[in-house]
């Protein structure tokens, strides 16, 4: 059997505004009742620690743990993100896999840097039978590496503020939930 590469598509990055608006659409087909462009450059990022119960605590939630790199520094250098926002009747678990699906879409077509971002505690949704987050055991990694997010306020991200910038004037926290995929 012959293996041939998938030659990357170049012209994307020359018609950005048309790939931006097919991962907004993208979203829109998988369940999300908006998705917007926002320049990153305008998001408001903040040091408040959320607070977790010690039990639920993950890799990924209350605060994203990277040693290195603090994730809001990382974040910061990206220039767009799409966020899209979904009714929380569709489950949270829902945001994961619109925000993979996207996020795997960008690399796909060369954004290989493409990082989302989900809601809530991944933790919660796919490991909440478990005694620990494993991607928190030395010597072990995430159970779920391919879905698992971390979320948008873990990150520092003010919901609300992200929502007013992504032209979401009708979000609310406790019907909406929100995903992201910084790209570029």
């Amino acid at each position: 059997m012959k293996v041939f590469p998938i030659a990357p598509d170049i012209n994307i990055k020359d018609n950005l505004d048309e790939y931006q608006k097919e991962l907004c659409q993208m979203a829109i087909t998988n369940g999300a009742e908006s998705a917007n462009i926002v320049n990153v450059s305008n998001i408001v990022f903040n040091q408040k620690v959320l607070s977790c119960p010690e039990n639920e605590k993950s890799f990924n939630y209350p605060k994203v743990i990277y040693e290195k790199d603090p994730i809001q520094d990382i974040l910061k250098k990206y220039q767009w993100a799409v966020v899209f926002k979904i009714d929380q009747q569709q489950g949270l678990k829902r945001v994961y896999e619109i925000t993979a699906k996207i996020e795997s879409h960008c690399f796909y077509h060369n954004f290989h840097l493409a990082v989302a971002l989900a809601a809530g505690n991944c933790r919660r949704i796919f490991c909440s039978t478990q005694n620990e987050c494993q991607a928190m055991t030395i010597g072990k990694g995430c159970a779920f590496p391919m879905i698992a997010r971390p979320s948008i306020e873990s990150c520092g991200i003010d919901l609300h503020l992200l929502a007013k910038e992504a032209g979401m004037s009708h979000y609310h926290q406790d019907k909406h939930y929100l995903g992201m995929i910084f790209v570029d």
